[in-house]
């Protein structure tokens, strides 16, 4: 019984890893026709309509074309990096999903423990996530070193400088998270709170999320600080002599990035799959709470996007390490005294 146990654990494994992956692509693929639908809404425009019902071919009408499309190589890139680069980018994004829990625990009829809807619950959950975020970086830069172009060169050099700056923030506005929780692994963190999402938890929760918020935009490249990109002064910056599949790789990895952020955003300080604090799920199943919440990020992903103009570098630069960087060590520092003055006072703030 012990092999045949092993082996029904092992497919529901395999299960997992698929449904995620082919639910992560389609979603990402969904994602451009959803950000393209509400930038016409923003700016009273149509939108895609003509591919199929309501438009909702066009994202396998895109795919299909970029397939199609002819592959031109520059005849002086550095090949190997220039074919790997894209190839990294698209590996971060997949991989960071594979810790991240989409709903609680389902009971299967053959199976005689629950099965935890998340391919791999890991107690350093965290620390992968910001190991990820870190290596992602290097596919942006290797496109830009390799394409020989000075467009290019200068867009991976400003994505270096921009997701160092940023991810210092993004590090330092997790730990009051991981001091609420207790722990790095995400499905913990989650079902602590049932009661409580972090961000209402005062004054350092909401500040946590801002910033985490804010840092999330500059790591995943979307505007206002899409410097990477900026067309109006690097021609498409490090992707520029990127065509077909590979720049669609590229263009995969940038809004599978955006449903990440907004997973781990919701994972982090808005209860995961837990419902309304105080009130529950509602009758309504955990993965359909975390599903609206993505969707609620993803929105405001877009929604920045189409409102707000890019900023200059060197404000960027200056907000990174000037306001951000600061204003998360204090959060850092308020949110270490309250939970030595809950712990004296036995208050059980942090519980």
């Amino acid at each position: 019984m012990g092999g045949v146990e092993f082996w029904i654990n092992f497919a529901v494994m395999i299960a997992k890893i698929l449904l995620i992956m082919i639910g992560y692509l389609t979603a990402t693929a969904y994602n451009t026709l959803f950000e393209r639908k509400i930038s016409a809404w923003l700016q009273q425009r149509i939108g895609p309509n003509r591919a199929g019902f309501w438009g909702l071919l066009q994202p396998i009408s895109d795919a299909v074309k970029l397939f199609f499309k002819e592959d031109i190589m520059p005849s002086r890139v550095h090949r190997f990096f220039y074919v790997l680069a894209p190839i990294i980018s698209i590996f971060c994004a997949i991989m960071a999903f594979a810790v991240i829990p989409v709903g609680d625990s389902i009971s299967l009829p053959f199976l005689k423990e629950p099965v935890k809807l998340v391919v791999a619950d890991v107690n350093v959950a965290i620390l992968y996530l910001l190991a990820l975020s870190s290596l992602a970086i290097y596919g942006i830069v290797l496109a830009g070193w390799s394409s020989n172009n000075k467009y290019s060169l200068l867009g991976g050099m400003r994505s270096t400088a921009q997701m160092i700056s940023y991810e210092v923030t993004l590090g330092l506005s997790i730990i009051p998270v991981i001091m609420m929780s207790g722990t790095m692994s995400l499905t913990k963190i989650v079902e602590s709170q049932a009661d409580m999402w972090n961000v209402f938890r005062f004054p350092h929760g909401p500040i946590a999320f801002a910033l985490f918020f804010i840092a999330m935009l500059a790591e995943t490249n979307r505007a206002p600080f899409d410097f990477v990109e900026a067309e109006q002064e690097l021609v498409a910056g490090y992707h520029t002599e990127y065509s077909s599949m590979k720049f669609g790789g590229f263009f995969v990895a940038e809004y599978g990035n955006m449903i990440t952020a907004s997973a781990i955003m919701a994972t982090l300080f808005f209860g995961g799959w837990q419902g309304l604090p105080f009130l529950g799920r509602l009758y309504i199943p955990g993965f359909f709470w975390f599903f609206a919440k993505v969707l609620l990020f993803l929105f405001m992903f877009v929604w920045i996007r189409w409102s707000l103009p890019r900023f200059r570098y060197d404000q960027l630069m200056k907000m990174g390490w000037k306001i951000f960087l600061p204003l998360a060590l204090a959060n850092l520092f308020i949110t270490n005294l309250m939970q030595v003055v809950g712990k004296h006072l036995g208050t059980g703030y942090f519980g």
